[in-house]
C-alpha cells in the first residue's frame, strides 16, 4: 500500500460526510408524506397520534435533525479512531456518577439494537466486512468489526438516534422517527460501502481480503494466563449471585445457577472469586436435557453475549483437528466421495466427555446440515454435494468459531451460495447437469485443499459464482428473442394507446360512422407505425396526426366559401390516406370500400356547397367509446406497477405439477413480467394478473434458496428471548 493512511482515512471520512447526511436530508423531505400514509393505514388511535406528532416534529425540526446527524457521524467516526481513555482503577467505580435512566431511553436503546441488526441483515455482508478490514488496515493494522467499525451500521444508527434526540418529543415519537428513517439509512450504507471499497481498493488498501484463521494463542507450558482468564478459558467472577446453585459444576461459584452463568453480562472490576469455566458450563449443558443445548447455541451465535468472546478464544484440540483432517483426506481418496460420518465423530466426543464445547459445535453443525439435507426445495444432487462438506464444516467451525454468529464467515457464505444456485429455477440442477458436475469439482477442491486457511472457501465461492453466472447467462440468451418480441409488443401497444387517445380527442360527434371506424380501427395503427419506424416528413407522426384533422373537417358540412380549401385539400388527402393504409397492410378491398364511400360523401358535400343547398344530415352516429375501450391491450395495464424485483421466484400452482419460475426480465414500461424455469415453457404475465394470482392462491412467492442456511441456524438458536 503506497497511499498515505491519514489522507485516505480523511477521504473516507469526507465520503461518508457527503453521502449519509445527504440521504437523511432526502429522507426527511419525504418523511411527512410517508408518516401521513402510515397514519391513514393504521387502525390504532394511539399509533395515529404518535405518527401525527412525528410529522409535526419533522416539519418543525428537520434542519436540526439533519445537522445533528452529520455532526454525530463525524464525531463517532473520529472517536472510534482515538485510543480509549485509560480505565479507572479497578474497583474504583464512583457511585455518585451512577444515574437512573428513564424508561423511554431504555426502550429507545432496545429499539436501536433491533434496528442495527435489521440494518446488518439488509446490507451486503461482504461489503461491510471489506470496509471494516480496509479501514482497520489503515488505522490499526487489523480488521475493525462490529461496534469498532467507524462506519458500521452501529455508527449510522447511533448518529440517527442522537439526531432524533434533537426533537423535544416523547420517546415513542422519536422511536417512530428512527424507525421511519432506518430504511433510508440502510440504503445509503449499501451505496456508501460499495463506493468506499472501490476507493480504498484503488488506493491499494487490501485489494483482495484473505480470511485467515486466528488460532487462539496457547502459549508455552506454565505461561501465566491473561488476567481474569484461566488456562481453560475461564473468567473470574465477583460474589456469587443468590439462588439455587449447581454444586457439581466445577469452575462455577457456589450459589450461581446455570442460567445466571450463561447470561452473565458484566463482572465487577477488581473482584476476586472462583473462575467461571466456559468449558465446564458447556459440559453441564451437554449433561442436561437436549433442549438445554439451545443456550449453548445462543452463546456461539450472539456476539453481544457475555461468554461469546471467551468461547471464541478457546483453541480447538489438536488431536481432534488431526482426526478431522484424516477423515477429510479419506473423503478425497474415496472415489465415491462419501460425506464422512460426522455423527460418529460427535458420538465419540460425547462418550469421551473431554471436549464438551467441541461436542456442542459438532452437534450444532450436524443439525444445520440435517436441516439443509431435509429441505424439500434443494435438489437431491445438490444435497449430495453439500453432505460431503460436513466434516470440513465441523473443522472450519472449530478453527473459526464465528460460523454461527457471522453471515460473512467464508464457509457459511459458500453454503449459502450453493443453496441459492441449487434452487435457482434458471439453473438445471439435475444429477447429470453441468452445474452439479461443476459443483462436484469445486467440492473436490475444497476437500483436497482445506487445511487451516478459510480463503479456500472464498475461492470456491468465486468459482461457483462464475459457474452459476455462465449458466444464468445461457438461460437468458435462450429467452432473449421472446423478451425482444414482448418488448416490441409492449411498445406497439403503448403507441397504439397514445394514438387512440389523440384520435379520440379529434373525432367530431357528428362524423359519419364509417369515418369514426376507420380512424379508430385503422388510423391508430397508422399513427403507431409512424412512431415505431421513425418515419418522417409526410409520413411522420405529426403529418399523419394532422391528416386526422383534415379528414374530420373534410366530411363535415361545407359552405360556398369552403369550396376552394376543400378542392385544394382533396388531391393531397387521398394519396396520404392511401400511403397510411398500405403501411399497415390494410386489405385492398377494405381500402377500396373506404375510399369509395369517402369519395361519394365528398362529392355530395361539394355539390351541396356549390348549389347552396343544405346537405341532408348524416345518420346519427353513436357516441365514440371512451379511449380505454378504443385501446385493446389484453393482459397489460398502463396503471400497473411491478411489485417484484428481477430475480424473485414464484411458484405457479395452476400448473400440474406446480412450476417454480424466476423473474428474469421486466419490460421497459414495466407492464410485462417474464418468468423462466429449466424444463418448462417461459411464462409472461402482467403485474395486475400476477397480483390476482397471488391473492387467489394460484401463485406464491418463494424465499431465496440461500435463506435455508439462516433458517437452519434460526432453528438451532431459537428465540433469544425465550
Amino acid at each position: 500500500m503506497s497511499a498515505n493512511p491519514t489522507a485516505v482515512l480523511a477521504r473516507a471520512r469526507e465520503l461518508a460526510r457527503g453521502r449519509l447526511p445527504l440521504a437523511v436530508a432526502g429522507a426527511l423531505a419525504a418523511l411527512p408524506n410517508e408518516l401521513r400514509a402510515a397514519a391513514a393505514e393504521s387502525t390504532s388511535r394511539p399509533e395515529q397520534t404518535i405518527l401525527a406528532d412525528a410529522v409535526a416534529a419533522v416539519e418543525a425540526h428537520r434542519g436540526a435533525i439533519g445537522t445533528t446527524f452529520e455532526a454525530s457521524v463525524l464525531e463517532i467516526f473520529d472517536r472510534k479512531f482515538r485510543p480509549p481513555a485509560r480505565a479507572a482503577a479497578a474497583g474504583a467505580t464512583d457511585l455518585d456518577s451512577l444515574t437512573l435512566v428513564d424508561d423511554d431511553a431504555i426502550e429507545l436503546e432496545i429499539a436501536l439494537g433491533r434496528l442495527v441488526r435489521k440494518t446488518i441483515d439488509e446490507i451486503d455482508a461482504e461489503q461491510l466486512a471489506g470496509v471494516g478490514a480496509r479501514l482497520g488496515e489503515l488505522a490499526v493494522g487489523k480488521p475493525l468489526e462490529g461496534t469498532a467499525n467507524p462506519l458500521g451500521p452501529e455508527t449510522a444508527l447511533e448518529a440517527l438516534r442522537r439526531a432524533c434526540d434533537a426533537v423535544p418529543n416523547p420517546g415513542p415519537v422519536r422511536m417512530a422517527l428512527v424507525n421511519s428513517l432506518q430504511p433510508h439509512v440502510a440504503l445509503a450504507l449499501r451505496k456508501l460501502y460499495a463506493e468506499l471499497n472501490d476507493m480504498l481498493i484503488a488506493e491499494g488498501v487490501l485489494p483482495r481480503i484473505r480470511h485467515q484463521v486466528q488460532r487462539p494463542a496457547q502459549g508455552p507450558r506454565g505461561a501465566r494466563p491473561l488476567s481474569g482468564v484461566s488456562s481453560s478459558g475461564a473468567i473470574s467472577a465477583g460474589a456469587p449471585a443468590p439462588g439455587t446453585g449447581v454444586p457439581r459444576l466445577p469452575g462455577m461459584p457456589a450459589g450461581m445457577t446455570l442460567s445466571q452463568a450463561m447470561s452473565l453480562k458484566d463482572l465487577m472490576p477488581g473482584a476476586t472469586g472462583s473462575p467461571i469455566d466456559v468449558r465446564a458450563i458447556v459440559g453441564a449443558l451437554m449433561e442436561a436435557p437436549a433442549a438445554s443445548r439451545r443456550y449453548g447455541a445462543r452463546m456461539l451465535a450472539n456476539p453481544e453475549g457475555s461468554l461469546y468472546a471467551r468461547a471464541m478464544m478457546l483453541p480447538a484440540p489438536e488431536a481432534l483437528l488431526a482426526q478431522l483432517s484424516q477423515l477429510q483426506s479419506a473423503a478425497v481418496a474415496d472415489a465415491a466421495g462419501g460425506p464422512g460420518d460426522l455423527a460418529a465423530v460427535v458420538a465419540h466426543l460425547a462418550r469421551g466427555r473431554e471436549h464438551p464445547l467441541e461436542q456442542l459445535t459438532g452437534e450444532l453443525v450436524a443439525v444445520v446440515f440435517d436441516f439443509m439435507l431435509h429441505d424439500r426445495e434443494l435438489p437431491d444432487a445438490v444435497k449430495a454435494e453439500l453432505a460431503r462438506l460436513q466434516i470440513v464444516a465441523f473443522k472450519a467451525a472449530l478453527l473459526d468459531r464465528t460460523f454461527f454468529a457471522k453471515r460473512a464467515h467464508p464457509l457459511r457464505e459458500l453454503l449459502t451460495a450453493i443453496a441459492e444456485a441449487g434452487t435457482d429455477p434458471q439453473i438445471d440442477a439435475g444429477p447429470d447437469s453441468r452445474f452439479v458436475a461443476g459443483l462436484r469439482a469445486i467440492v473436490d477442491e475444497v476437500l483436497a485443499g482445506f487445511a487451516e486457511d478459510l480463503a479456500v472457501f472464498v475461492v470456491a465461492r468465486e468459482r461457483l459464482a462464475s459457474l452459476a453466472a455462465s449458466l444464468r447467462e445461457e438461460s437468458e440468451r435462450e429467452v432473449a428473442p421472446l423478451a425482444a418480441e414482448l418488448a416490441d409488443q409492449e411498445r406497439g401497444e403503448a403507441l397504439w394507446a397514445r394514438a387512440g387517445a389523440e384520435i379520440a380527442t379529434r373525432i367530431a360527434t357528428g362524423a359519419p360512422v364509417f369515418v369514426q371506424r376507420f380512424l379508430t380501427d385503422t388510423w391508430t395503427h397508422v399513427l403507431a407505425d409512424a412512431e415505431r419506424h421513425g418515419r418522417t416528413g409526410d409520413d411522420g407522426w405529426d403529418a399523419r396526426l394532422a391528416l386526422v384533422d383534415d379528414l374530420v373537417w373534410s366530411v363535415g358540412p361545407k359552405q360556398a366559401g369552403d369550396v376552394p380549401r376543400f378542392t385544394a385539400m382533396l388531391p393531397r388527402l387521398v394519396p396520404a390516406l392511401n400511403r397510411g393504409m398500405r403501411a399497415v397492410d390494410m386489405p385492398a378491398e377494405g381500402q377500396r370500400a373506404f375510399l369509395d364511400e369517402l369519395m361519394r360523401l365528398h362529392a355530395a358535400l361539394l355539390q351541396a356547397a356549390r348549389s347552396k343547398r343544405p346537405l341532408p344530415p348524416p345518420p346519427a352516429a353513436p357516441p365514440p367509446p371512451p379511449p380505454s375501450d378504443l385501446i385493446a391491450a389484453p393482459g397489460l395495464s398502463a396503471d400497473a406497477r411491478p411489485v417484484l424485483e428481477r430475480g424473485a421466484v414464484v411458484e405457479f400452482t395452476d400448473a400440474n405439477p406446480p412450476v417454480r419460475a424466476k423473474l428474469t426480465w421486466i419490460s421497459p414500461q414495466q407492464t410485462i413480467y417474464l418468468f423462466t424455469a429449466r424444463g418448462a415453457a417461459a411464462r409472461h404475465v402482467s403485474p395486475a394478473d400476477l397480483s390476482a394470482a397471488l391473492r387467489e392462491g394460484r401463485a406464491r412467492l418463494v424465499a431465496e434458496g440461500g435463506a435455508v442456511i439462516d433458517r437452519a441456524l434460526a432453528a438451532v438458536v431459537g428465540d433469544p428471548g425465550a
